[in-house]
């Protein structure tokens, strides 16, 4: 199906393809392991670019090898990372377009020094056009990687092939979207927000549904840009990088070293370069760390700009952070490695003494106190192999229901275990679970007239009603068989349904109307885990069953 927008093809694609692998059950697993084997590409290739990247000669030597692994091991043990390696959401692959984009990019360095290379800048941006069907953080890059391209060969923007080689990669990777047409075509019974038609793969795209135009809104700021938004990335990124795990003065310690790592290496650049040497070794030292640094910087302070998170959000912005942190590994292994060509050049002429026999697993030591720190403050977090909470309380809600009810619901976590539960295990399939928020959307609320849900007669224009203010207004709906359901024989239920209505009614509210005078025979409960703010109207009549009213 298409989830709501901005949705991730890609994944679904993806997840579509893990689903119909029958090695284990249930499929829900099948999915973990997914995601899982997602993480594990993107670590093994963080690793190798952080070994590529921190390399100062023609091959990778023990300092480089050594670096790229222990900004591997940081990087798989992360917070964010190791979280959504066990979920299938859309930001594991996101991290992985990441590191095929730094990857693609890190090629084309190489080989750019002598031609232009028009293939390879259509590859790097057909992968940042790809990542917008994946969930288009990447998109991000984009001035970056016009920066990268600048730094290595100017050139290129005065010749009309590479520029249209990166023009033809770049419509291509975003004309991959386009294959939501027909799939919402075929009329999955999933489809939220219909973009069968060029006009609503518009508005899907453009985020039509919360306000439109990519919802790119920079200005004003919706909270201080350094004391709400600013700190809500650098508390990503300390928790990802400097955990607090035991020892936490310790887990400092790296974080000077790395400055220290990157300060020698920049004057080791400008020394080459001013003794006459090149200043570009074969991996182009000191334009292709800036480039990778303007790549870190659009990925974590591009991100907190273009999010502009407002004051009191109700969560961290910390999986749009990801990207950060697979550009940050590169340069963080360029400063280790630093350190460790240095140390070995300075106890090169000291073999066999106590300190050059010591000092190399010192500094590793010192190195794994990050990943061994983000080990230690996320096993238990992070670990979900035992958390069964989104099935069970799936089936908890489900089991108990009557033949034929409705189930009304009203967020994520409520709906689609749910949905999960029914589409997939086959559980209670007769239940008709209804999202209450998504009828605010036309579409949605249009469909409900199809046999998977109401299969009653069913007005096209429902949803269409509200917002609006109404002022003491009272309703009358028959009472229907299915209201009856449950009360006990003494208990003398009367005809009708006398709703008062009051406020502000948004189209969710004359939804839940219609769907009360459409249930006929067909019991109607309301999820407990509502908030008491939606649909107040009803919670007079309301009573509790289970984990349902």
């Amino acid at each position: 199906g298409i989830t709501a927008p901005p949705g991730s093809l890609l994944l679904t694609l993806y997840g579509w393809a893990v689903s119909h692998v029958p090695v284990v059950h249930p499929v829900a697993f099948r999915l973990a392991l997914g995601a899982a084997l997602l993480a594990a590409v993107t670590s093994a290739l963080v690793t190798w670019l952080s070994i590529h990247l921190a390399t100062a000669r023609a091959r990778a030597g023990a300092a480089e090898v050594t670096a790229g692994g222990l900004v591997g091991l940081a990087f798989v043990s992360s917070r964010s990372v190791w979280m959504h390696a066990v979920q299938f959401q859309p930001y594991i692959l996101t991290a992985l377009f990441t590191a095929l984009i730094l990857a693609a990019a890190s090629r084309w360095w190489n080989r750019a020094r002598e031609r232009d290379d028009g293939w390879g800048l259509f590859v790097v941006f057909l992968l940042l056009g790809l990542d917008f069907s994946v969930h288009r953080t990447n998109s991000l890059l984009l001035p970056a990687l016009l920066v990268w391209v600048t730094l290595r060969r100017p050139r290129v923007w005065i010749r009309p092939r590479a520029m249209l080689a990166m023009g033809a990669g770049l419509v291509l990777g975003l004309g991959f979207h386009l294959l939501l047409i027909p799939l919402s075509r075929r009329d999955p019974w999933l489809d939220l927000g219909e973009p069968r038609t060029l006009g609503g793969f518009w508005s899907y795209v453009s985020l039509a549904q919360m306000g439109g135009g990519f919802l790119f809104r920079i200005l004003p700021r919706t909270a201080d840009f350094l004391d709400v938004q600013l700190a809500d990335y650098l508390r990503f990124f300390r928790i990802n990088v400097l955990p607090a795990g035991p020892g936490i003065p310790l887990t400092w310690l790296p974080g000077g070293l790395l400055l220290v790592g990157w300060g020698l290496r920049l004057r080791h650049a400008r020394s080459e370069r001013r003794d006459g040497r090149s200043g570009d070794l074969p991996d182009g030292t000191g334009r292709r760390l800036l480039g990778l640094l303007v790549l870190f910087l659009c990925s974590s302070v591009g991100a907190v700009v273009y999010f502009n998170l407002p004051a009191h959000y109700f969560r961290s912005m910390d999986r749009h952070y990801i990207p950060s942190l697979v550009l940050f590994a590169p340069l963080a292994a360029v400063a280790i490695a630093e350190i460790f060509r240095r140390t070995a050049a300075r106890f090169s002429r000291q073999r066999g003494s106590a300190r050059a026999r010591w000092w190399w697993p010192v500094l590793v030591a010192v190195f794994l106190l990050p990943p061994l720190g983000s080990w230690w403050a996320n096993r238990r977090d992070c670990d979900l192999s035992r958390v069964a909470f989104a099935e069970g309380c799936a089936r908890d809600f489900l089991a108990p229901l009557p033949p034929d009810a409705i189930l009304l619901t009203g967020g994520d976590n409520d709906t689609f275990p749910l949905w999960y539960l029914q589409r997939v295990e086959g559980v209670r399939p007769d239940v008709a679970v209804i999202n209450v928020p998504l009828t605010n959307l036309g579409f949605y609320a249009a469909r409900l007239g199809e046999p998977a849900w109401i299969g009653s007669p069913w007005p096209r224009d429902a949803g269409a009603q509200g917002p609006v203010s109404v002022a003491d207004s009272t309703v009358t709906i028959p009472v229907t068989a299915g209201m009856r359901g449950g009360l006990p024989a003494t208990v003398a239920a009367s005809d009708t349904l006398r709703i008062t209505l009051s406020g502000l009614l948004l189209p969710q509210d004359f939804v839940v109307l219609e769907i009360l005078r459409a249930s006929g025979h067909r019991p109607v409960y309301l999820a407990s885990t509502i908030s008491p703010s939606q649909l107040a109207w009803i919670r007079p009549f309301l009573r509790l069953d289970g984990l349902a009213y």
